[in-house]
């Protein structure tokens, strides 16, 4: 008790000294007179004198400081009883003084009161006392049946109190992991610390600043951070999104010379920077040198075989020379890009192949395919400025091919999501709707029915009885990907389905567990619009331009496809105010334009 009596006495100390005084002539002055006398009985040690004299002098008690000065010489004396009867009768003179809802919250806890203290408590919340509120929220959450959720979005101000009565920055850790989980990296990023050193988790703090679009924060985050082969790459990153090109330059190479067997991710982006400069010779050796230390990194090896197809004949002055020459690294001859060493396309297939039978990656098998299709469109446009123009549909046909070719060698133990998404979005855009909703059919049938083993089954209709056919009935199942309902809803379109679409999309705007783009609402509009729902479809419109995320082109386009329905509902004044606003965003949209100019001619 005495432990509980010496800490509880701190806090009414702390809170002391945020109550201003009182005059000498007051009751509180009177109080104060025999508060002196009371400490010297105290400092003598005549305990029982001093607790006479206290109970005899409580008449004078009236200001918040006079309670809290009650309580503390209460507590001292070990008498708790009357010290919290004084808490109890100090708040219902001053229900909302915070230095006395603190004491006695304090007072509670201490003593396992959870249910009491949750009656005071959270009165501190986002105050100078609001740790106490965090303290009951934390020793009272879940149980073992019902395990509490420390990342619910309820938490977050329990963290923050927490970390500013204790400076513990784990504390704004979690506070902003919570913010981070439901997308809001910009509140995330406002918890960032003000000052950061080596203690404050320097990572944690550089990926939210990457996320939230603090480029040059997060690269300074990352100057505290123990060096690594992913840090070293997130900041080249963020000094190449805060546009300083050289600074990012500066920082790849420096990765690849500490990290060069555990990074291929500075490799990589080295020459993609070197390819934007315009330096072929050092994309090559960046490149080459990427392969052959990293022989099954994906990005790598389908970047060299872009490379092997799309490779300029020759180069201008480029800032790689002056960043390598500034490191004190001998620079090559800028021969290198006169002469500069060809990459066959059969060696880029050959390196694919040979990684394809390490791993048999899905993702290297795409990028396999899309190597071939631009191989051979080379050869076409080759063979074409000789013998006329090409059979762009005999292409498609010969794409098509290719696609269930790869799905029937991929297909052993189901279809992976990657390939069937590939294969569908390819399908409908060279118009191939059969084949996709064959293949759709064949995805959802191998992933959501219940009853197969994983394997693909073939789109037969169900029998039942003697000689009679029963065709299932289409339903909606809850898909687990926005993708699959942008397919889904896109095939039963093109096929002239419009209820199926818009029960599609519908569904999509239903599942809490997706969050869908603008993709799913722009068609859902369409919808709305086409079957004269105008003013669901503006509303939904409406609904997309509240995401701050979607471009100002798309924006501008939405204002448009507002105007015409305003234009349609013969609201003309609202349509030309939306029309500007489009032409406000891109200058360049011909039809908002153009439609400004009927409007007004029909004005005139």
């Amino acid at each position: 008790m005495k432990a509980f009596t010496a800490a509880l006495c701190c806090l009414v100390i702390c809170v002391l000294c945020f109550v201003p005084s009182c005059s000498s002539g007051s009751s509180s002055g009177i109080f104060a007179e025999k508060l002196e006398v009371i400490d010297a009985f105290i400092g003598a040690e005549d305990y029982g004198g001093a607790w006479r004299l206290l109970k005899k002098n409580k008449k004078y008690v009236r200001s918040p400081r006079d309670y809290l000065s009650l309580i503390r010489r209460a507590l001292l004396l070990d008498k708790n009883d009357f010290a919290e009867k004084y808490m109890r009768k100090g708040l219902s003179v001053f229900p909302d003084n915070q230095e006395l809802l603190a004491v006695y919250a304090h007072f509670l806890l201490s003593l396992k009161r959870y249910e009491e203290a949750a009656k005071y408590a959270p009165k501190l919340e986002g105050g100078r006392y609001g740790s106490l509120y965090a303290e009951l929220r934390f020793r009272t959450a879940g149980s073992e049946k019902n395990p509490p959720d420390f990342l619910s979005p309820s938490y977050i101000q329990a963290y923050i109190d927490s970390a500013l009565t204790t400076g513990n920055g784990a504390y704004i850790r979690n506070a902003a992991v919570i913010y981070a989980l439901q997308g809001d990296m910009q509140a995330a990023f406002r918890l960032h610390p003000k000052t950061m050193s080596v203690y404050d988790y320097p990572e944690f703090w550089a990926r939210i600043s990457f996320d939230s679009g603090n480029f040059v924060q997060c690269a300074e985050d990352v100057g505290f951070a123990k060096p690594s082969p992913e840090l070293s790459s997130l900041a080249s990153d963020a000094l190449l999104h805060a546009g300083d090109e050289r600074g990012a330059v500066l920082a790849w190479i420096d990765s690849t010379e500490r990290f060069p067997s555990s990074n291929p991710a500075s490799w990589y982006n080295a020459s993609r920077a070197a390819l934007k400069s315009g330096s072929m010779g050092y994309a090559y050796l960046f490149l080459s040198s990427l392969v052959r230390r990293f022989p099954d990194y994906v990005p790598g090896l389908a970047a060299y075989g872009r490379f092997s197809v799309y490779t300029p004949p020759q180069t201008k002055e480029h800032i790689f020379s002056n960043v390598l020459r500034e490191k004190g690294i001998k620079t090559l001859s800028m021969e290198l890009d006169d002469e500069l060493p060809r990459v066959a396309p059969e060696e880029a297939l050959a390196r694919m192949n040979e990684s394809l039978a390490r791993t048999d990656d899905a993702s290297l098998a795409l990028e396999k395919l899309k190597l071939q299709w631009r191989v051979q469109a080379q050869a076409q446009e080759k063979a074409h400025t000789q013998a006329g123009p090409a059979d762009s549909s005999a292409s498609a046909r010969k794409k098509a091919a290719d696609i269930w070719a790869l799905l029937e060698r991929r297909a052993g133990a189901g279809y992976d999501p990657l390939t069937v998404r590939f294969a569908l979005w390819n399908f409908c855009r060279y118009g191939m709707i059969d084949e996709a909703s064959e293949l759709f059919d064949l995805w959802c049938a191998s992933r959501y029915a219940p009853e197969t083993d994983g394997t693909v089954p073939p789109p037969v209709p169900a029998t039942e009885g003697k000689n009679k056919q029963v065709v299932p009935k289409e339903r909606i199942v809850p898909f687990k990907e926005e993708w699959e309902y942008d397919i889904g809803s896109y095939i039963a379109f093109k096929q002239g389905r419009y209820a199926r679409a818009e029960e599609i999309l519908t569904a999509a705007m239903n599942n809490k567990n997706i969050k869908p783009g603008e993709s799913v609402r722009l068609n859902l509009a369409l919808l709305y619009n086409g079957s004269s729902r105008r003013v669901q479809a503006l509303a939904l419109y409406r609904n997309i331009l509240e995401d701050d995320r979607i471009d100002k082109k798309l924006q501008a386009e939405i204002y448009y496809k507002i105007a015409v329905i305003q234009r349609e509902q013969k609201e003309n004044r609202s349509a030309v105010l939306s029309l500007n606003q489009a032409l406000a965003l891109d200058p360049a949209h011909s039809r908002s334009r153009f439609m400004l100019k009927q409007l007004d001619s029909a004005a005139d």
